[in-house]
C-alpha cells in the first residue's frame, strides 16, 4: 500500500483540525499554565504533540502489518460482508411497504 503526496496532505490536514480543536488537552495545557507559568506548560504540550504523531503512525504500521499477513482472511472477510449487505438490502427491498414496528 502507498501513499500518495495528497492523501498525506490531507491527513496532515485532519491531524492539524484535530490538534487545533479545543478540547481535554487544551484544558489541561490551560490549567498548567496558569498554576505554573509557561515553563511548566511546555513538557505537557511537547509530550502531547509526540503523542498525536507517534500514535497514528504506529496505528498505521500494525493496521498494514496485519492486513499483509492476513490478507486471505479479509477477502474471506470481504466476501461475507457483501452477502450480509445484499442480505439486508433484500430484507429491505422486500419489507419495504410494512410499517416499521416499534421495539418494546
Amino acid at each position: 500500500m502507498t501513499v500518495s503526496a495528497f492523501e498525506l496532505i490531507i491527513y496532515s490536514g485532519g491531524v492539524f483540525l484535530l490538534f487545533i480543536t479545543p478540547g481535554p488537552v487544551w484544558v489541561a495545557i490551560v490549567a498548567r499554565t496558569l498554576a505554573g507559568g509557561i515553563n511548566s506548560a511546555i513538557p505537557l504540550a511537547i509530550g502531547v504533540l509526540i503523542g498525536d504523531i507517534i500514535w497514528p503512525l504506529l496505528a498505521i504500521i500494525g493496521v498494514n502489518w496485519i492486513v499483509s499477513s492476513f490478507d486471505k482472511i479479509f477477502l474471506l472477510l470481504r466476501w461475507f460482508a457483501s452477502v450480509v449487505f445484499l442480505f439486508m438490502g433484500y430484507q429491505i427491498i422486500r419489507h419495504a411497504g410494512s410499517p416499521v414496528k416499534l421495539n418494546k
